[in-house]
């Protein structure tokens, strides 16, 4: 009887944190992760194999408690390490669990097409509102840049004490 209330608290804590990708554009996407190793220095792939997201569809993933990565999107024939947009998460990585998020990009001006994949990333809110990282149009101001692999650090991350996530994939460019 104990074990069975261990094993269901177990998996409850597992599967707290998750990512509701929406995909807003009109083409299938493949979602890559990746797990942050080594003092938050190297990203190595954390699964297998690309998670698939139809063109207008909705994706709810989850995540391990405590999870410290990345992911992408890209078209179905492209390789998870050619990916040019990033959305990051470390999900219960301050003092009193708070979530950290941000979003990198290695796009120079005018390269968007289908380089661009993730637009915009936030926490749910149980109340109130969270700090989008992103944009519609890459470069900008809402998302850092990439080096070496990582966030350059050139804006701070995003902070929310939820743990439920949503990216939003190919969101139309501001016209």
């Amino acid at each position: 009887m104990y074990f069975l209330i261990y094993l269901t608290t177990l998996f409850t804590v597992v599967a707290a944190n998750s990512i509701r990708f929406i995909n807003n554009g009109n083409r299938t996407r493949n979602l890559c992760f990746y797990n942050l190793v080594k003092d938050d220095t190297l990203y190595i792939q954390f699964l297998g194999l690309p998670q698939t997201i139809e063109k207008g569809k909705e994706l709810e993933y989850p995540l391990p408690n405590n999870f410290r990565g990345r992911f992408s999107t890209l078209l179905l024939n492209e390789e998870c390490n050619s990916a040019h947009v990033f959305g990051h998460v470390r999900f219960n990585n301050t003092a009193g669990g708070m979530t950290q998020y941000t979003v990198t990009s290695t796009i120079e001006a005018g390269e968007n097409g289908s380089k661009l994949g993730i637009s915009l990333l936030s926490a749910k809110p149980k109340t109130g509102k969270h700090e989008i990282k992103g944009c519609l149009t890459f470069p900008c101001v809402g998302a850092d840049e990439e080096k070496d692999g990582l966030p350059a650090g050139k804006i701070p991350w995003g902070r929310a004490a939820e743990n439920e996530m949503w990216c939003l994939i190919d969101a139309p460019p501001k016209r």
